[in-house]
């Protein structure tokens, strides 16, 4: 900081003698806050391509969480339809009549019962 106030003052001294190199220290000068600004715009711009790629990258995620939890909702009621469970019983009854003669005569009644049991899980 002392540098350049002397620098300054030096150049302020030539100056009032009618030498042009004030001019030169100027654009010195001005080219550093030139240059600064320079990286300044080039930091902006890659902060804007980076923040543009993380919001991209956010929304798909989000967008891959709602698919999943409308999957998991669709699983949980299809689950809930699963845990009834139907049992068919199938029962076949055979009965044999004798005539007087020795004959043997064969029927077959078949009935069919359905129940319904739920699993119980605790």
């Amino acid at each position: 900081m002392d540098k350049i106030f002397i620098l300054n003052l030096v150049f302020f001294l030539l100056s009032c003698g009618g030498n042009n190199s004030v001019v030169v220290v100027a654009e010195k000068s001005d080219s550093v806050i030139v240059e600064s600004q320079k990286h300044i715009q080039a930091v902006n711009l890659v902060l804007d391509s980076a923040d543009s790629k993380v919001s991209e990258s956010v929304y798909t995620v989000v967008e891959q969480m709602q698919n999943l939890k409308s999957e998991n909702e669709k699983l949980k009621i299809q689950y809930q339809r699963l845990k009834k469970t139907i049992v068919r019983h199938d029962t076949v009854y055979i009965t044999e009549k004798k005539n007087f003669w020795g004959k043997t005569k064969r029927s077959v009644d078949s009935t069919q019962s359905i129940t319904e049991d739920s699993i119980i899980q605790n």
